[in-house]
């Protein structure tokens, strides 16, 4: 399954560019744990998050800190609860 062509993020291109220039900066001083948190920030790729649910459980990836904010927009909001 493709993203839908006319789908847009919920976060923006820019935003995206600046969390991983930050995350990058912590990954140079030895903060993997606070960058991959910072990384977890920005939304998952909706694709990526119903594989991964259907595999883990939609738990796991709340617990894991994943923003899942494009999966609910693609998906509606039910997909969190089923």
């Amino acid at each position: 399954m493709l993203l839908p062509k006319d789908f847009v993020s919920t976060m923006s291109d820019e935003d995206k560019d600046k969390i991983m220039d930050e995350a990058d900066a912590l990954d140079e001083r030895g903060e993997k744990e606070a960058a991959n948190c910072l990384r977890n920030t920005i939304p998952m790729n909706p694709i990526l998050a119903d594989g991964m649910k259907k595999v883990g459980g939609i738990q796991k990836l709340k617990d894991l800190g994943f923003n899942l904010n494009d999966a609910v927009k693609l998906f509606g909001e039910g997909w969190l609860n089923g």
